[in-house]
């Protein structure tokens, strides 16, 4: 049964008998799985009831015609929504083949999907629900932490459980690092803990100033970087018993962090209206770029590092000479004298490096030339909030936001050139390093694994 919240008008198959199209009353085009009556994506667009609709020969593309006077084509993608938990997905990650997604949930076991969301295998052994999972970079081993406070490491192939760690306090993070050979803990009770893989040996213990919520290895391996809720970003020597650099000056919560292009320099973005940039050799605040009138929510470097484009809930995007820490230009959001700008909760720059692009709170992507500043078309935007963006290799802008609605726009304006919908508030997405294929993260628990055309 394909439910419907209004009369169908029209319905069409594509040739293999695995997709449907249906309209209706309520003014929409879907898309549905027919094995499993789940709803693939929905177009809307129509200002009256679709009276028909018909899909192309190769199933890509379909035609829809309304009461409003208007026949529409819109281009089908190969949606794949799979359900990973019975109850709620903790965590998820690619493996590096890009074609692999492990999760964890509210079953006792750590569990392996293909691109089409087949399960490929389940690994067993845990003793409680995990919460989050690592993947080694030569995709030999998975690991996971549970609620109460073990980690759990994995062979891949065979499905080996090789290790089983009391660490005695839940990890909110892990990470491998770039050689394999070690597994690092962020703990909810301060500690960061690095352990030998191959025989779960401890390497370190160390103690933040409070809970540690993120660890990464840098890409030598003998260094880490962990946030926390203290409100610092921590550098640590993988030999030593202390941190070789505590980034503390904000007053506030840290919202993003950035590298720049030679993994130098750090920008930090906090709820303190200021962006502070450090020097990762001596853990020292080189400058602080102050001028947002409200939390600042995102940051990112240009590629040859020279600037800094920074965007908040003053509903501005700054760009700022990271040489001197000047304001460069200051790129707002029009509103009426009296009006309030919405915030803008993310920001990214093409690859390219000739435009910058931010969405947030009213859901309408905003694209500058990042040289001098200039507005381009203004982009529809579906009404909700806008979490997270970013650019295609190509040019192209993907979104996602409250709604649960994923697009993508061309920068040169009007309406979205593709869109999708998944079923709940959609708060991150990660882009393929092909650049075909988008995973939305929800809240309904659900990771969403949308072909990009």
């Amino acid at each position: 049964v394909l439910a419907h919240d209004a009369i169908p008008r029209g319905i069409a198959c594509s040739a293999d008998g695995l997709r449907a199209a249906t309209c209706g009353d309520d003014q929409l085009v879907r898309v549905w799985d027919v094995a499993t009556g789940r709803e693939l994506q929905r177009f809307a667009g129509h200002a009256g009831p679709v009276l028909s609709v018909s899909l192309s020969a190769d199933g890509k593309s379909l035609a829809s015609a309304s009461a409003d006077k208007t026949v529409r084509r819109w281009f089908v993608s190969a949606v794949r929504l799979f359900v990973a938990d019975p109850v709620k997905v903790t965590d998820a990650a690619y493996l590096p083949d890009g074609a692999s997604v492990a999760t964890t949930g509210s079953e006792l076991a750590l569990k392996l999907w293909d691109g089409e969301g087949k399960p490929l295998k389940q690994l067993a052994g845990a003793k409680v629900p995990l919460v989050r999972v690592a993947v080694r970079g030569d995709a030999a081993q998975l690991a996971a932490a549970d609620a109460e406070g073990r980690l759990l490491i994995w062979n891949v192939a065979d499905g080996v459980l090789k290790q089983t760690l009391e660490i005695g306090a839940a990890a909110n993070d892990l990470c491998f690092s770039p050689d394999h050979q070690k597994l690092a803990a962020a703990g909810a009770d301060q500690q960061l803990r690095v352990y030998a893989v191959e025989d779960g040996a401890l390497l370190q213990q160390q103690t933040a100033a409070g809970p540690l919520l993120a660890v990464r290895f840098l890409s030598g391996g003998s260094e880490l970087l962990t946030g926390g809720a203290d409100k610092q970003v921590s550098l640590w020597a993988h030999a030593s018993p202390v941190a070789v650099a505590n980034l503390t000056g904000h007053a506030g919560p840290v919202y993003h962090v950035a590298y720049n292009s030679d993994g130098k320099l750090l920008a930090s973005a906090s709820a303190d209206q200021t962006v502070r940039l450090w020097d990762l050799a001596t853990g020292q605040q080189l400058r602080q770029f102050s001028g947002h009138a409200g939390a600042v929510y995102s940051s990112r470097f240009s590629a040859d590092g020279s600037q800094l484009f920074t965007t908040g809930a003053d509903g501005t995007v700054r760009a700022w000479n990271v040489a001197d820490g000047t304001e460069i230009r200051k790129l707002a959001v029009p509103v009426a004298e009296g009006e309030t700008p919405p915030a803008l909760f993310d920001v990214d720059l093409s690859a390219n490096g000739q435009q910058v692009a931010a969405a947030g709170q009213d859901g309408k992507p905003r694209v500058w030339n990042a040289a001098n500043g200039q507005a381009g078309e203004p982009l529809a935007g579906s009404g909700d909030a806008v979490y997270k963006l970013a650019f295609l290799a190509d040019g192209r802008l993907v979104t996602c936001g409250h709604a649960g609605n994923v697009a993508i726009w061309n920068p040169a304006g009007g309406a979205a050139a593709f869109t999708a919908k998944t079923a709940s508030t959609a708060y991150s997405l990660a882009i393929h390093p092909s650049g075909k294929q988008a995973a939305v993260a929800c809240s309904n628990g659900k990771t969403y694994l949308i072909a990009l055309p």
